[in-house]
């Protein structure tokens, strides 16, 4: 079986293309490239400076890194448009402001197989 191939481009010269930082992840980390400051209940949308392309029968899901909606507070809504700039929604449902700087890495990107059911 071949190896898919997924190709990541800079859109902006700070943007860190994602890799898998421990043994066995399932999940490549995204850094976010601005700061983040989201009050509660209000929703956020983070740039990533990065734009994915990958093979048609692929999509990328993004989600929170281990625990971290958990510690945090908060919702991650996402995934990779093909050719588009892979960009993190966030909603803060917990009761105090959270704050990152930027090029924290904050979610993963895992990328699952496309089937179509009958």
């Amino acid at each position: 079986m071949n190896k898919p191939t997924i190709t990541f481009t800079k859109l902006h010269k700070d943007a860190v293309i994602p890799k898998l930082y421990t043994e066995g992840a399932a999940g490549y980390d995204l850094t976010i490239l601005e700061p983040l400051n989201i009050n509660p209940n209000q929703f956020a949308r983070i740039t990533t400076g990065l734009k994915c392309e990958l093979p048609s029968n692929l999509f990328g899901f993004i989600t929170g890194r281990s625990g971290f909606s958990i510690k945090t507070g908060l919702e991650i809504f996402g995934n990779v448009e093909n050719g588009k700039e892979v960009i993190i929604y966030l909603k803060n449902i917990s009761k105090v402001a959270v704050e990152y700087p930027s090029s924290t890495r904050i979610t993963q990107l895992i990328f699952l197989i496309r089937k179509k059911l009958q």
